[in-house]
């Protein structure tokens, strides 16, 4: 054994009778000794939790004074909005410290690093788009709700084509929140049509390292944001150009890579993408291929015959889901 393997043994054999030693005391100290420890180690903790929010309170007041200083020139300001993610701790914001740094954002910070004219920022929307989705997420809609007016142009800056920011799914993610929380009013269904658009033409372009839970995740929202949205649009509205084509695409490679490979999870959600596609855009969403109508018919049928393998325990809501896509 060479001396160097030899010294690293002796270090091993050091550390474990250390340990052996810190346990063998453990196992010796009394009931009012081990309370006594427990009570000091929680003292310790909580006075660090304490630091770390006097710290993050300290950081909140300090953004804020810059939000709302008038000196302080706009790259000044938001160099300070996108640094938010790498120097506040979110695990830490509540409701009441994230309303009081997001609230002193000024609207105009947004609309400039958005503005389509504008490319000086377009490097950094990616994470100004994550510091929105943490926003609608964790600040009252009187907070959040100013900001809706830039959604258009949100949109429109994670169009994946000809983009000098690097798009991913993550981006993607936010959008989805984003746009699923503001879109509530006529005419905000252009965002989502939009958005499926962008969406689609990213995970299509992921091939075979499509992230298929996120692409259902993302999608199954959005068409139900469509779905919900449709009764206040104008009929003639619905814009299907593309995004419909897009989800068929991909849910048809899934279906021919085997769903039963998925987790019972994934092929839920995969057959929920097809249940609302079919209740949003018709029957006419098979009539684009109708191998892909097989192709649904022949799997759906294979998965009812699944909810019903086990005589004793049938999967009824497995069942009875996959029975209304056909009845659809």
């Amino acid at each position: 054994m060479s001396q160097e393997n030899e010294e690293k043994l002796g270090e091993i054999e050091e550390n474990l009778e250390k340990i052996l030693e810190k346990i063998e005391i453990e196992e010796k100290k009394t009931p009012e000794q081990l309370e006594a420890a427990r009570i000091v180690k929680e003292a310790k903790l909580a006075a660090k939790k304490a630091e770390e929010y006097k710290k993050l309170d300290e950081q909140i007041e300090e953004h804020v004074k810059v939000f709302q200083d008038p000196n302080v020139d706009f790259h000044g300001k938001m160099q300070q909005l996108i640094d938010i993610p790498a120097n506040i701790k979110h695990a830490l914001l509540d409701k009441k410290r994230s309303e009081r740094l997001f609230s002193a954002i000024p609207l105009e910070m947004f609309e400039t690093a958005f503005d389509p004219a504008n490319e000086r920022y377009a490097t950094s929307r990616p994470v100004l788009i994550h510091v929105i989705s943490f926003i609608v997420q964790c600040t009252s809609p009187e907070v959040h709700k100013k900001f809706k007016p830039v959604m258009a142009n949100i949109v429109a800056s994670v169009a994946p084509r000809d983009n000098k920011a690097e798009m991913n799914t993550v981006v993607y993610n936010d959008m989805t929140t984003i746009v699923c929380t503001w879109a509530d009013e006529r005419g905000d269904g252009k965002c989502i049509y939009d958005l499926l658009r962008h969406l689609t033409t990213h995970f299509n372009a992921q091939k075979m390292n499509l992230e298929v839970g996120q692409f259902l995740l993302c999608v199954r929202m959005l068409i139900q944001k469509v779905y919900m949205i449709a009764p206040i649009e104008r009929p003639e509205s619905f814009d299907n150009r593309m995004w419909t084509i897009g989800i068929l695409s991909i849910v048809r490679r899934l279906l021919q890579e085997r769903p039963e490979k998925f987790t019972k999870d994934l092929r839920q959600l995969l057959w929920d993408v097809i249940s609302s596609m079919t209740r949003v855009a018709g029957i006419g969403w098979f009539n684009i291929d109708k191998s892909f109508a097989k192709l649904v018919i022949q799997l759906n049928h294979t998965e009812m015959q699944l909810a019903l393998i086990d005589a004793h325990n049938p999967d009824v809501l497995q069942f009875n889901r996959n029975l209304r896509i056909l009845e659809t």
